[in-house]
């Protein structure tokens, strides 16, 4: 909302929800102390001109579908379990077995690892785990800026190619 330049939160809430507070003759508290502060509502007001003018929501829901297909390319690496998401944000599952989704030991945290090499190589993913009934996993998650180019993501998903299949070996390893 901001681009991250200064704090910014907007908040939209259904008629219903309100009522909730009404019935109970209750007031819905949705102002603090830094509410509609000038400096950041303008910038707000800026960036959100600036999505609108250049068009950023078409041309993210086409990036997200291109990033999206080139992702997919990965699925035939034998430690991606799943891509999942949507738009602009996604995550690739790593798994030590692709048909049961079992995950690698925590102790190997393939996923820093993972990230690591690719930083070396000059791109940056988020790191991310998840709970479930087959024990803790990991998984990295791609959220690039609105702005990216087909070039800078064919380049992203080359270098985490890459990076996985000069690692495999290590991951696999007992």
């Amino acid at each position: 909302m901001s681009s991250a330049y200064v704090p910014l939160a907007g908040m939209a809430v259904r008629n219903e929800f309100v009522a909730l507070f009404q019935d109970q003759e209750a007031e819905f508290q949705h102002l603090y102390t830094f509410s509609a502060h000038p400096i950041a509502c303008a910038i707000g007001d800026e960036v959100m001109r600036i999505i609108e003018e250049e068009n950023m929501i078409a041309r993210a829901e086409q990036m997200g579908k291109y990033l999206h297909e080139s992702l997919l390319q990965l699925m035939d690496l034998p430690m991606i379990g799943d891509i999942r998401g949507k738009g602009m944000l996604w995550a690739i599952e790593f798994v030590k077995d692709k048909r049961t989704k079992e995950p690698f030991p925590k102790e190997k945290n393939v996923k820093m690892d993972i990230i690591v090499q690719c930083l070396l190589k000059g791109v940056f993913f988020y790191p991310g785990y998840y709970e479930d009934e087959r024990g803790r996993g990991d998984h990295l998650m791609i959220a690039p800026p609105f702005i990216i180019t087909e070039e800078q993501i064919d380049e992203c998903v080359a270098i985490l190619r890459e990076t996985l299949e000069d690692s495999r070996d290590k991951y696999y390893a007992d």
